[in-house]
Order: structure tokens, then C-alpha cells, then sequence
């Protein structure tokens, strides 16, 4: 029992960065079998095949010793069973060739496979990675990746994965020995694209500005697992049971932890610097007084606050690795970037101006948007900052943006507000034409308050970056934050994910709010459109993200309830058919929310073709199929999974090729797409029609 609690102690305080899952490692219980196998093996010395992969996983610290998540697993289980388990780095193209020939009597990080089961037994999944598209090109979904030039690491099991479901994109393979060399090849070459784990290739994304994540592949599944020698199994059911008192969120957690650790080692400060950390024993963080700024901060139902900058500061402290107090300061009736009553402040939210850098120092920004402009749903759209000319504005006082209005309005009256809340009270009241701000944070209160009254009537091409911003008599404060946002590249692409997900459910009228959302929607496509360069129309577009997926959900449930619950069930059959197939948990949880948008082009299908009773004509049903295309273009720049745009674009293609639109067959159908059309025919079969019976589940 001793040695249990000892084992506790030192797995979740060694690690003195994030509080750590609360488990019982007692619960441990062996059985006879695996007590007498340890007891055989005694301290025999039994060797650990790993990558040598200079990330979060395995990496030497400054005085070489091995750091990192594997080294921290044989480290624990070497003590809380007295086993001698050997850790020995080697290339992943030399951990290919061990698994072939069936040596190696442990090896992590491998893709299980049926032809490896004569050697081996497998462990449970530790973590499952974010698999990504890599490269300097524009990559936004896998029909893209037809005829391209692939970058994949010599005997990565990713290859065989991709190629057994993609093999249909022609795609010609190239193979690198190691990280670093795939890096400087995408470098050197534009054309060249990377298939690999985000967080494997966190350092070297870190290191190019270059190199963009496009998006994830979610169907490939890359799982953290170990595999075992058949004649050592005991240990791989030994591990499982301590895997098994993790959950989900407390295995992501740990790669969190050991993620931070990494960049840590990879952070140097200087003398000056490491002064200033010696004496720092409280951060000030200023906060607004509204409790919801999304995705910024909020307060949960127990009154904790989390939201991205939140997030920021956590990974902050435990990059140090200090122990700081974090006061969080309320801001009341002063203006915003008055508050501070302490030398070491962050200010969270501020945006840098030329008048704000006389007094502040602004790190690398870690969030951005495109000033949006929300009216009345009676009114109009605009498609330039000018068409508020002649209008009255609410400004909240001491707002970032009101330089901008008086920039490019000459003729516009403006009332000062204190909030957000009261911005929106006087639009709703009539007493002003339009509130701006961030999108994300204004659609957030709106759904969280459950009002439909107000919506988006454009979206303008200026961009605004909201920075860290700090004491301009502090300079060290400003260097030390620099350098760690310098290695939060993937922290902020899966931060920043994390928090548009997170969006409140929005609930109220559907037959009226639900229709204005969408037209609101569809117009912005259209008046977008007349910007004066392409590049502020994709911008604009850009800002449609997953806060907007329920709106487009329901987008036919205006022309009939039960199309309404026909989508929601399409999700739900979706999800079940992905559960039953294995798919990855990542797949499983975006089918079952994303299936629904497979037929969201049919808001642009005349209602005559729609509700008509009978067979369409062949001029009808070429219309009908134009639903598709409808689809596909009304998502494709709105930020959404590739998912989204599979199931929009391929859900009518048929096994035998003769669907439409492009003909598909087989397994060229994107999985998900085959996933969400039969879900959908099923549905269809079960439903009681004018002209038709439901049919029977067994029928169907």
C-alpha cells in the first residue's frame, strides 16, 4: 500500500504543472497470473522500443536526461512493480523493421495490425492524435489531396492507414527518415504536402511560419498504444488496468501536461528575465465586468472561469512552472485599460492602437477576428462601413473600434454604453440602428440570452488582434510572454477550436428566427460578394463558423416540422452506424452533429419541386440535384470540418457509381458521406407518407 501511495505522489506532483486527475492507484488489483509472471521475470532487464521523436513524447532535457510522456510511464511502472524496463530510442523507420521481423519485446506507439498478431498482443489506446494536412499550400478538404505529392515518414503506419482509405486520390508518396527532414522538405518545396500527428509535429510547426495546419483527417485513426511479446502478455493486461482509471479528459490532460513540459525545455530566458521570474509572485489579469465575454472568459453554472484567455494564462504558469498567484480584478466603471492597481498586470482583451502602445507593451496577438455589424432583423444588409453613415451606433465606452467609426464616418451619431447587455437593450428598443463588435462574442449573447430579434447585417474587411498586453515599464514581463507564445502555435489552432465548439444552444422560435438566421446567411453570401476584393469576401465568409451549425441545421425546418426532426434523426442514425463501425471517437461526435447538413442546399430548390406529390420531371430533378452544389457552396468557406463539405457534396453517389454528382463508386464515397445517405434512405423508409406505408426497421 505503501508503494501505491508513493506511486501517486510522485506521478502527479512529479510532473508540478497542471492539477492532476484525482485516482486511486490502489484500485490496481493483480491477478494470480500476472503476480506470479512479475515474480518470475523478477528484475530481468526487458528493453523498451521508442521513437526518438524530440517532441512531448520523448526528448532530453539540458543535462540529457529522458524526459517526457514515455519515459514517465516505464519510470512508473518500473516502481510500482519492481520491473527493470529498459527504455532504447530508435528512428521510426527502425521500429518498422522490429515490428516485421517480431522483435522487440516492447514497442510503443504502434498501429495495430492483424499480421503483427503473431508476435504481438496490444495494449488499450493511451490518447487518440489529431492527425492533419500539413503544408505551404491551401488545403481545405480531401478531394484536394487528389494527385498531390505526400510527405510521410519512412515505415509510419499513418501511410497504410491513409492509403486503405484514400487510395482512390492517386496520390504519390514520398518517404522521410525523420521530422526534421520532412520539414525542411515541405520548406524547400511548396508543392510538397505532410500527413501526420499535430502533436508529434508541435516543435517543428513552432519553428516554420511557413508550414500551415489545413485541416484533420478525422477518419484516420492514430492511436497511442504499445505493443507487448505474446510470451510477456501479463504486462500489457498490468498496463491496461492503470490505463482504465483514466478517462478521456484526464488522458488529454496528461498530453497537455507533457506538451507544455516540452516546450518549456525549449524555452530559454535570459539573466534578466530569470531575474525578474525569481521575484514574481503575482499576476494581475484584468477582466471586464460581464461575466460572459465569449470565447474570451465565462463562468461555468459553479462560477469558475474558463474561455480561451483563461486557457492562455494556465499555460502560462505552468510554462513557468512557478507558483503564481493569479488575481483576477474585475473591472467596474473604469475604462478597461485604467483598471490595473499592480505593477505586474495582464490586460486579456486589449487591442493595440498607436495611442495604447505610448503605455502598453503587446506580445505576439493570440486571437483575431473581422469587426462585425448587427442590426434589427427588419432592416437591410450592408456590404460596406459606409452604409452606416447617417445611422446612431452603440459604442461601448472606451471601445477598440470607435477610432475605426470615426475614421470612415463622417455623418453618425453615436450612444456610449457600458456594456454589451445595454448595446443590444437599445437596439431591441429601437434607440439605435446598429451595434458592432466580434461576431463570436455578440452571436454568443444572443443565443445565451435566447434572442432573435437581432441579426448579423455584414461583416467588414477590418481585422482586429487582440493581444496580452502589458506594463510598458515592463519589459521583462513583455519578453517572457513573447517567447511563450512563440511556442503556442498548437495550442491556440486546437484552443481556439475547442472554444468555437463551445458556443451556447440556441432555442426560441424556429419557424420565425430559425428562417431569418438563414436568409440573414444566405444574403451575407450574396452582398459579400460585392466587396471590393475577393480577399475581404473569403474573409467575411471565414467568420461563419461552428457557432452557425445549428442555424444551418435547421435551415428546412421553416417548410415543414417533420423535415426538422427527419434531420435530427439522420444525426442520431449516423452516429449509431459510426459507433458500430469503430470510427474513431472524433469521427463519431462530428457525424453525429454534422450529418444534418446533408441536404442544407435544398433551401435554394424551388418549394414546387420539393413538396410536389409524385415523380419529378427530368427538368425538376435536374434541379433537384442541383441541391448539392448548393450545399457545398454555401459551407465551403464557412470554417467547417471537411466532413461537412463530404457529406454536402457526396451524399447522393451510389456503391455501384451511378449516383450523382460526380459518379463516385465504392470507397471513393468519403465514409461519412455513405454513412449520412444511408441514414437519410432509412429514415425516408420508415416514414408514413401521403402516397406510401411506413416501412418496418427489418424491411427497411
Amino acid at each position: 500500500m505503501k508503494k501505491y501511495i508513493m506511486f501517486l505522489i510522485i506521478f502527479f506532483l512529479g510532473t508540478n504543472l497542471y492539477s492532476q486527475p484525482d485516482i486511486d492507484i490502489s484500485q490496481v488489483s493483480l491477478s494470480e497470473k500476472e503476480r506470479t509472471f512479475l515474480k518470475k521475470i523478477g528484475d530481468k532487464k526487458i528493453d523498451v522500443f521508442i521513437e526518438n521523436s524530440d517532441n512531448f513524447l520523448f526528448f532530453y532535457d539540458l543535462e540529457k536526461n529522458q524526459r517526457g510522456l514515455y519515459p514517465k510511464i516505464i519510470q512508473d511502472m518500473n516502481y510500482i512493480f519492481d520491473l527493470n524496463l529498459n527504455i532504447i530510442p530508435k528512428e521510426i523507420f527502425e521500429l518498422s523493421r522490429l515490428k516485421e521481423k517480431g522483435e522487440g519485446t516492447i514497442i510503443f506507439d504502434m498501429l495495430e495490425k492483424n499480421d503483427l498478431h503473431n508476435h504481438y498482443v496490444f495494449s488499450k489506446p493511451i490518447y487518440n492524435f489529431n492527425t492533419a494536412v500539413m503544408g505551404q499550400q491551401d488545403i481545405k478538404k480531401i478531394s484536394d489531396l487528389k494527385d498531390k505529392k505526400i510527405i510521410f515518414l519512412k515505415g509510419d503506419k499513418l501511410y497504410d492507414d491513409f492509403m486503405v482509405k484514400y487510395g482512390y486520390l492517386n496520390i504519390t508518396p514520398v518517404f522521410a527518415k525523420n521530422r526534421k527532414q520532412v520539414f525542411e522538405n515541405l520548406n524547400a518545396d511548396e508543392s510538397l504536402l505532410y500527413i501526420g500527428e499535430v502533436e508529434k509535429n508541435s516543435n517543428f510547426i513552432d519553428l516554420n511560419n511557413t508550414v500551415k495546419l489545413n485541416f484533420l483527417l478525422t477518419e484516420i485513426n492514430s492511436s497511442l498504444k504499445f505493443a507487448v511479446k505474446k510470451e510477456y502478455s501479463p504486462l500489457k493486461d498490468i498496463f491496461n488496468k492503470l490505463i482504465n482509471l483514466y478517462n478521456d479528459k484526464e488522458k488529454s490532460q496528461l498530453i497537455e501536461i507533457y506538451l507544455l513540459q516540452y516546450k518549456k525545455n525549449n524555452i530559454y530566458f535570459d539573466s534578466e528575465e530569470r531575474e525578474f521570474l525569481s521575484r514574481l509572485s503575482k499576476l494581475q489579469l484584468v477582466l471586464l465586468k460581464d461575466d460572459n465575454y465569449f470565447p474570451y472568459y465565462s463562468r461555468d453554472s459553479k462560477g469558475n472561469l474558463k474561455g480561451l484567455a483563461i486557457d492562455y494564462i494556465n499555460s502560462i504558469k505552468n510554462i513557468l512552472n512557478k507558483n503564481i498567484d493569479i488575481e483576477y480584478t474585475v473591472k467596474e466603471d473604469k475604462i478597461y485599460e485604467e483598471s490595473y492597481t499592480h505593477k505586474d498586470f495582464i490586460l486579456p482583451l486589449l487591442i493595440k492602437t498607436p495611442e495604447r502602445e505610448k503605455k502598453f507593451l503587446f506580445p505576439a496577438p493570440y486571437y483575431s477576428f473581422n469587426l462585425s455589424v448587427y442590426n434589427h432583423k427588419s432592416a437591410g444588409f450592408i456590404d460596406d462601413i459606409s452604409d452606416l453613415e447617417k445611422s446612431t451606433i452603440a459604442v461601448i465606452k472606451g471601445a477598440y473600434y470607435f477610432g475605426y467609426l470615426k475614421n470612415n464616418l463622417d455623418d453618425a451619431t453615436y450612444i456610449y454604453t457600458r456594456s454589451l447587455a445595454e448595446s443590444v437593450k437599445l437596439l431591441r428598443e429601437g434607440k439605435v440602428d446598429f451595434l458592432v463588435g466580434d461576431m463570436k462574442t455578440i452571436e454568443n449573447h444572443l443565443l445565451g440570452t435566447k434572442i432573435n430579434d437581432i441579426k448579423i447585417a455584414g461583416v467588414t474587411d477590418k481585422t482586429y488582434e487582440v493581444s496580452f498586453a502589458v506594463n510598458r515599464d515592463n519589459p521583462q514581463l513583455y519578453s517572457i510572454l513573447n517567447k511563450i507564445f512563440s511556442k503556442l502555435h498548437i495550442e491556440n489552432k486546437f484552443l481556439m477550436k475547442k472554444w468555437n465548439a463551445d458556443y451556447a444552444v440556441f432555442s426560441g422560435d424556429y419557424k420565425v428566427s430559425i428562417f431569418i438566421l438563414v436568409i440573414s446567411l444566405g444574403i451575407l453570401s450574396i452582398t459579400l460578394g460585392s466587396y471590393r476584393n475577393v480577399k475581404n469576401r473569403k474573409i467575411a465568409l471565414q467568420k461563419i463558423t461552428l457557432s452557425l451549425v445549428t442555424t444551418l441545421e435547421n435551415a428546412n425546418y421553416y417548410n415543414d416540422e417533420d423535415t426538422g426532426n427527419h434531420i435530427r434523426r439522420v444525426n442520431e442514425y449516423s452516429r449509431l452506424i459510426a459507433e458500430k463501425l469503430r470510427c474513431n471517437k472524433n469521427f463519431i461526435k462530428d457525424i453525429g452533429y454534422y450529418a444534418s447538413l446533408h441536404d442544407i442546399g435544398k433551401i435554394g430548390v424551388h418549394d414546387g419541386i420539393l413538396k410536389k406529390n409524385g415523380k419529378l420531371s427530368e427538368e425538376e430533378f435536374k434541379s433537384m440535384k442541383e441541391h448539392v452544389k448548393i450545399g457545398y457552396n454555401l459551407i465551403k468557406d464557412a470554417n467547417l470540418p471537411s466532413m461537412v463539405e463530404n457529406i454536402t457534396l457526396y451524399h447522393h453517389e451510389k456503391w455501384n457509381g451511378m449516383g450523382y454528382l460526380e459518379g463516385l463508386k465504392g470507397e471513393e464515397i468519403p465514409l461519412e458521406a455513405r454513412i449520412a445517405a444511408l441514414s437519410d434512405v432509412y429514415d425516408a423508409l420508415r416514414q408514413k407518407r401521403s402516397y406510401k406505408d411506413g416501412f418496418t426497421h427489418e424491411k427497411s
